[in-house]
């Protein structure tokens, strides 16, 4: 990931996370996957990275409620434009939408 993070035209999907974590990590997958997300900020930085809802496959694990929660607990820690960002902006920004 860090190889593909420093071509500056690759944006990563936070999605499909919480699939990933195993039903014994389920019961407290913020201490899986704080880290995993942490490495992600630190090699493409809020301005690439593109929230996903990873809907249906996410309720194999979860659901949108608890991924929605879990993400806003992963981000808390960076600003209000930061987090626009990750949650939307980036991703109408890199597919040429407007929001």
């Amino acid at each position: 990931m860090a190889a593909l993070a420093a071509d500056p035209r690759i944006h990563c999907k936070l999605s499909g996370l919480l699939t990933e974590v195993s039903p014994a990590q389920l019961a407290d997958p913020l201490a899986v996957l704080g880290p995993v997300v942490g490495r992600l900020l630190d090699w493409f930085g809020p301005e690439r990275l593109i929230w996903g809802s990873d809907w249906p496959v996410l309720n194999l694990a979860g659901d949108y409620a608890l991924w929605r929660s879990l993400t806003d607990q992963l981000l808390a820690e960076l600003t209000d434009d930061e987090r626009a960002a990750i949650m939307g902006g980036n991703a109408a920004r890199f597919y040429g939408i407007s929001l």
